[in-house]
């Protein structure tokens, strides 16, 4: 009488059930993953508009705090800027200390151009997906090095104790939250001693080529700089106030699958080659 087939024990099923669940979700995970391109590389370009931040005064809101403008000054000039270090105090000589003496002869550095250094060593770098970025924006951001300093030129507010103020390191990012009809959800924020976002972008421009795993590809992005309510609040700014402009150009590749996604495909590979390698049990 012929021995029957050998038939696979309940133990073995199990593991075949194990096995295909860890191929599945790993392909899963390697498919949402492969969608996103990630920004490795990018530039930053900034045109502040001078005259504009001469003029940012919230006027009202120094009122409510006891500080009356002092008529026909500036509130503030554009004083230094660094493509990848903090500029510091925006004084040509150490001996001035409130700037009362150079408004007169004051001659502003040029607005335009000016240019950030990446970090390409930033954690939560920007990605996205190039097909739903124009309407879901992106996740993580682009941080770049360097910043830019300002000094009062107004008699009342340099009363006050106030001389100059700097920010910059700026991280270019999306917040969902902040979109409405004048805002895009994109936004330059300060991360130099506080984060603290300072410009939103309106009248955004989107352009993007999706990378492959063989080529790079771009993303491109340029609008208006706006004085965000954070910034106001801080430094009694006007808030929605038009202050310049702004371009990006990032090169983007496809991320390698995540560690998880991994893991899980090389424990199903070493799983299945010892199944095969062991001896069915038989049914006697």
């Amino acid at each position: 009488m012929p021995k029957p087939k050998s038939l696979p024990t309940i133990q073995s099923c199990r593991l075949f059930s194990v096995l295909s669940y860890g191929i599945v979700l790993a392909g899963v995970l390697l498919g949402s993953t492969a969608r996103g391109d990630l920004v490795t590389s990018a530039t930053l370009s900034i045109n502040f508009d001078g005259d504009a931040f001469a003029a940012a005064a919230d006027e009202v809101a120094l009122q409510n705090v006891g500080v009356a403008l002092t008529p026909g000054q500036s509130f503030m000039e554009f004083g230094l800027h660094a493509d990848a270090s903090m500029p510091g105090r925006p004084a040509p000589n150490s001996i001035v200390t409130d700037f009362r003496d150079l408004r007169n002869l004051w001659v502003r550095p040029s607005t335009s151009n000016l240019d950030y250094s990446f970090d390409s060593a930033a954690l939560n770098r920007l990605s996205f997906d190039p097909s739903t970025i124009a309407s879901s924006g992106a996740k993580g951001a682009a941080t770049f090095s360097g910043g830019d300093s300002f000094w009062y030129a107004n008699d009342a507010v340099i009363a006050t104790g106030s001389s100059w103020l700097q920010f910059g390191n700026y991280e270019l990012h999306y917040d969902g939250a902040r979109v409405d009809a004048d805002n895009s959800g994109w936004l330059l924020t300060n991360t130099f001693l506080q984060t603290l976002p300072l410009f939103d972008i309106r009248n955004l421009s989107i352009g993007s080529v999706p990378a492959d795993t063989s080529l790079a590809g771009n993303l491109l992005l340029s609008g208006d700089l706006h004085i965000t309510d954070e910034f106001s609040t801080s430094w009694y700014m006007e808030s929605g106030l038009n202050v310049g402009s702004f371009s990006f150009a990032g090169v983007t590749a496809v991320p390698e699958p995540s560690g998880v996604s991994a893991l899980l495909v090389i424990a199903a590979g070493r799983v299945l080659i010892r199944r095969r390698r062991r001896r069915p049990s038989t049914v006697k």
